[in-house]
């Protein structure tokens, strides 16, 4: 049991997204489709990779290029990936499609009296650079890579790869339909520049990544009212209404409606007018109910709630009497 659970935990983390309330993200190189939830606003950011950085080869004058970031989406919003180190720094990557459009910072360049490489480039609203190599007593330190998302590769008496492009867009509602799919895309750091056994290799960039945040839909209301609320059998009244939020409203012994409105109503006897609606955000209900007072006949005379009629015990009397 205890090996089974150990199993689960293991999938669990290698999963390529975390998913929460009204946000998600992707962070793992690789193509996703998200489906859209009913929502009120909705805000995308989008980071491209870092550039790895350049490398020198077996001589360390000589250059060992690394190899570019490459780009993350959603839909038409796209972050460019960095440029690789080589003889100079990478450039940084670009962005668009949204309507904030960064590009990413240029990689550093080497410098060869001291030996040292140049760091990467860091990612607008991301990650950082990794820093370039510094001498020691045995030669050349490893450079770091760069920090997610986006960040370039420092590189080994090289230049540093460049950061990746960053952009962002928010959604209104109805904009992006509920329930329609948008293909996402996180793009994967660039390799640091390798060459043989004895080449000073670069550092890798980054990996990009995809935040997708949004708001619930407000949940839909409504109100029915009678006017006057209690009538006299036979006298009508009027039923209104009005609703907000609601793509649907029902009211017993009326029908569909609008989302505002009156009409005119005279049932019978008293009745209870009950409304529900629905949309996006869930559901809801409301109701009035209009009094009916009921009349009565006598002597074929119809007597009304309120009013009153004097009877006689015969149609005659003799006379002299009353």
């Amino acid at each position: 049991m205890r090996t089974k659970l150990f199993i689960l935990g293991a999938i669990l983390l290698a999963l390529p997204q975390a998913v929460f309330a009204g946000s998600q993200t992707y962070s793992s190189p690789g193509t996703y489709s998200f489906s859209v939830p009913a929502y009120s606003s909705l805000t995308v950011e989008v980071w491209g990779a870092g550039g790895g950085g350049g490398g020198s080869g077996g001589n360390i004058m000589s250059t060992v290029s690394g190899s570019s970031g490459s780009y993350s989406s959603f839909g038409s919003v796209t972050g460019n990936g960095g440029g690789s180190g080589s003889t100079s720094g990478g450039s940084g990557g670009s962005a668009s499609g949204g309507s904030t459009n960064t590009t990413g910072s240029s990689g550093g360049n080497p410098n060869y009296n001291t030996h040292s490489g140049g760091s990467g480039g860091s990612s607008p609203n991301g990650g950082s650079g990794g820093s370039g190599n510094t001498v020691d007593g045995s030669g050349f330190n490893n450079p770091s890579s760069g920090s997610s998302p986006g960040g370039g590769g420092g590189g080994n008496l090289a230049g540093g790869g460049g950061g990746g492009g960053y952009a962002s867009r928010s959604y209104s509602s109805g904009q992006l339909s509920a329930g329609s799919s948008i293909s996402v895309r996180v793009g994967s750091g660039g390799a640091g520049g390798s060459a043989c056994s004895n080449c000073y290799d670069g550092a890798s960039g980054a990996s990009g990544r995809v935040v997708i945040t949004w708001t619930d839909p407000p949940p839909p209301s409504c109100s029915i009212s009678v006017s006057p609320s209690a009538v006299n059998q036979g006298t009508g009244s009027t039923l209104s209404w009005t609703s907000s939020n609601a793509s649907s409203f029902y009211i017993s012994n009326v029908g569909y409606v609008g989302a505002s409105g009156s009409t005119s109503v005279a049932p019978s006897s008293s009745t209870s007018y009950s409304g529900s609606v629905s949309g996006a955000g869930g559901s809801g209900s409301c109701g009035a109910t209009l009094t009916v007072y009921q009349s009565c006949s006598f002597n074929g005379q119809t007597i009304t709630n309120g009013q009153s009629v004097t009877a006689y015990q015969s149609s005659t009397v003799p006379y002299g009497s009353s």
